[in-house]
């Protein structure tokens, strides 16, 4: 971890605490705790626990889950001001995928509890930044289901199979 005396001006750009006031940012920025990684670092790991989410102040990483195979697949890179890790807000569960610096990132972490302090004393700017996370998790949510429908949709449908059958005029094709 790093000090970082400016850190509630860095915070204000992030669109999670933009809408927070100077003193909540002040005051968020004491919870926060600034890491910075390096390429291929892993920053978190699939199917393990912990009360901390994350937002990406500066650089890009790479979300990656284990296939049936065991093999990891990336699914995903998110950038600067967006976030991760934000079902561990809300519950005790296993992380659904790695996340791995690409490059350097700069990100600060939020201790659940602290969050819920933080929260505690300044309840405008909990409901403002949970209503960003609950938008975040919809909206992660949207993205899965529509990309879960392509999956399931047939790749080769039956008017492509009439179309194939005219390039290959009393072929097997056609029987």
């Amino acid at each position: 971890m790093i000090e970082n005396e400016n850190l509630a001006e860095e915070l204000k750009h992030l669109l999670i605490f933009s809408h927070l006031s100077g003193t909540e940012l002040t005051n968020i920025s004491e919870i926060c705790d600034v890491i910075i990684y390096y390429d291929g670092d892993l920053i978190v790991a699939q199917d393990t626990e912990s009360p901390y989410f994350y937002a990406i102040l500066e650089g890009d990483v790479s979300i990656w889950i284990k296939g049936q195979d065991g093999e990891s697949i990336c699914v995903s890179e998110i950038h600067k001001g967006d976030i991760f890790g934000e079902a561990a807000i809300f519950i005790d569960m296993k992380r659904t995928a790695s996340v791995i610096a690409h490059g350097e990132v700069k990100i600060v972490s939020i201790f659940r509890e602290k969050f819920f302090n933080f929260i505690h004393k300044y309840p405008r700017a909990g409901l403002k930044i949970y209503l960003y996370i609950i938008m975040s998790l919809l909206n992660k949510l949207k993205k899965t289901n529509v990309e879960l429908t392509l999956e399931k949709e047939s790749t080769v449908s039956a008017k492509d199979l009439e179309r194939l059958k005219a390039f290959f005029p009393g072929s097997w094709i056609n029987e």
